[in-house]
């Protein structure tokens, strides 16, 4: 009997803790119901009624956390649309700084993931630029925005770069320069950008500036008129750099067209035609080059003897009286039909140059000249070359017979050189010593060995 008492007592306490422990849970079994059963409404209502601090208001915050941390990832997985999802934490947010920090999550990841279909959509589209705003702004809220962005990144690149290099294919380089530009409101500081506006620049500049040397060249006949013309627009212009580089260039190749003509001239022997060139350089240009070749060539000319002054003239005809009969240059050829440039010849007598050591040879050809007709009366002439008084050279019975003579006397050192003429035959007078007349007399400056040279 007793045992059946016990039982029975053990069930009635049962039965009441039982009891018991479901007045303590149902308010939080009926907070989870509702929660359950998707009703934020109520089970907000019901949670307002609970004491603050109880022990079913601690249950009812882990229910609620755990509730809107799943209403978030089913609309993270899209298992619900984000309105329903906004509408379940709405409520919910408004008593539990939690389930409101979850809520401003989710409206941030709707954000992000339509910023990231709109951006989506404009990179289907290759407006790379337009979809990259809408990729950083779904960075914050979407995960898969960071790769996105980085390829509509790299592909605006591509692009703007493609059709910048198109463009300066075409020489329109200042549209180059603008769609870099452009790219660079995208990207600022972009290196890619920047190194390629570099080039555009360049070559825009170098397009201008073929357009005014084009200019220039039309409009001036010669390095002076060019000179002249990028003057004037300088002076209408002063602060365009672009001019003075211009004259600069202009100035540049007048220098080197004329030493590259001075060379070829000297190259040639033609030392004066190379003196002159490089005159008329310098008359144009301020160059030390120019005229350090000038010095250089000046002391390569060599002088035709019929040039010079004779310090001493000692000719004479005793048949007239003259007291001087120097001949230049009135005959360019010899009784063997050889043209020459230069001659000299006297009726009688002799001629002193002063040469002040400065030349190393003397050369020409020793010829009766062209019409000239030589007999027992007027024999023949003798033409003797004397240096400082050294006899250098000796041509002896120059007639009709005679064979054109040429010769290089080494004159080195030499202060005055003589010529001297003498006659042969009958007649008195003696006066037909231009029989040996000196055909293309040179003097070669010192360093220059011979006429070849």
């Amino acid at each position: 009997m007793k045992d059946k008492k016990s039982i029975k007592r053990i069930i009635l306490f049962a039965i009441i803790g039982g009891a018991l422990l479901c007045a303590l849970l149902l308010p939080v079994s009926r907070f989870g119901f509702a929660l359950l059963r998707g009703d934020p409404e109520a089970a907000g209502a019901f949670y307002g009624k609970m004491n603050e601090g109880s022990l079913m208001k601690r249950g009812a915050f882990s229910l609620l956390d755990s509730y809107a941390n799943r209403q978030m990832a089913r609309y993270q997985a899209e298992k619900i649309p984000y309105e329903e999802a906004l509408n379940r934490l709405t409520v919910l947010a408004q008593a539990e700084p939690k389930v409101q920090a979850i809520q401003e999550a989710l409206v941030a990841a709707q954000t992000a993931r339509q910023e990231l279909s709109e951006g989506d959509a404009l990179f289907a589209q290759g407006a790379y630029a337009q979809a990259i705003p809408h990729y950083r702004l779904a960075l914050q809220g979407n995960a898969e925005a960071a790769g996105k962005l980085y390829q509509a990144q790299d592909a605006y690149r591509n692009q703007v770069l493609d059709l910048a290099i198109g463009l300066m294919k075409d020489k329109k380089y200042e549209e180059a320069q603008a769609a870099l530009q452009a790219g660079l409101t995208v990207f600022e500081g972009d290196e890619s950008f920047t190194a390629a506006l570099a080039d555009a620049q360049v070559l825009f500049d170098q397009k201008v500036f073929s357009d005014m040397s084009a200019s220039v060249t039309i409009d001036a006949q010669s390095p002076a008129d060019a000179l002249a013309y990028v003057a004037q627009q300088r002076s209408l212009a002063p602060q365009d750099e672009r001019w003075a580089y211009l004259e600069q260039q202009l100035r540049a190749q007048v220098e080197e067209e004329t030493y590259e003509k001075a060379q070829a001239l000297r190259e040639r022997g033609a030392y004066p035609a190379a003196v002159a060139a490089l005159d008329e350089g310098l008359a144009l240009v301020d160059s030390p080059r120019l005229q350090a070749l000038k010095g250089e060539i000046e002391a390569l000319i060599s002088y035709w003897l019929c040039e010079l002054t004779p310090s001493r003239d000692d000719t004479g005809s005793p048949r007239t009286g003259a007291a001087s009969t120097v001949l230049r240059d009135q005959v360019q050829s010899d009784n063997r039909a050889n043209l020459y440039d230069h001659s000299l010849s006297a009726d009688i007598g002799s001629l002193t140059f002063s040469l002040g050591g400065g030349f190393s040879a003397f050369t020409g050809t020793v010829a009766m000249p062209f019409g000239s007709s030589s007999d027992y009366l007027r024999q023949s002439a003798d033409l003797r070359i004397y240096g400082d008084g050294q006899l250098l050279a000796e041509f002896k019975g120059m007639d009709s017979q005679s064979e054109p003579m040429p010769f290089e006397i080494s004159v080195e050192n030499v202060n005055e050189l003589t010529l001297f003429w003498t006659s042969q035959g009958a007649n008195g007078w003696a006066d037909w010593g231009r029989f040996a007349t000196v055909f293309d007399g040179r003097l070669l400056p010192a360093g220059v060995q011979s006429a070849g040279e």
